[in-house]
């Protein structure tokens, strides 16, 4: 495939994407995600520390939907449970959805996308948010996935 027709595959890309509503971003930390914006565009949530990594974001503008996983290791994750009220995981599951579609990404956890009746031990679940629009869920490998579940007024 010639340069050109690399770019052009891009861009069509790039437009069928935006067409859809949906906007992926992925930073090597949450500092880094804050530094870009993604706090202020609603894609990262305040209870994510800073120091979280492999940060993979994905927003559906059509519905306001968003979809946050993370790494935490074992200095990272008091700081997030310090910030968020932990929960049963039926509140956790309730009103979640699966992301819009299959990512390159990480598997999304099926306990928030609806998939999973059962809780696995040594999840930790947890609600955030002045109306805890937020669900998420530690595992035990501390691999971090949130959801925010009432979507955004104006998306």
């Amino acid at each position: 495939m010639t340069s050109h027709a690399l770019r052009c595959l891009v861009l069509l890309l790039g437009l069928f994407a935006a067409g859809c509503g949906i906007n992926q971003e992925h930073y090597e930390t949450a500092h880094d995600a804050r530094l870009f914006g993604a706090a202020e565009r609603g894609m990262l949530p305040e209870c994510v520390p800073d120091s979280a990594t492999n940060v993979h974001m994905v927003i559906d503008h059509d519905t306001g939907r968003v979809w946050v996983w993370c790494d935490l290791d074992r200095q990272t994750e008091p700081a997030l449970r310090s910030n968020v009220r932990a929960a049963g995981w039926a509140e956790v599951r309730a009103s979640a959805a699966p992301p819009p579609f299959a990512f390159h990404f990480p598997d999304w956890n099926p306990i928030l996308g609806g998939r999973m009746n059962g809780t696995p031990a040594g999840d930790f679940y947890f609600v955030f948010g002045p109306n805890r629009e937020w669900h998420g869920l530690v595992n035990s490998s501390g691999r971090c996935w949130i959801t925010l579940t009432a979507p955004r007024k104006g998306a």
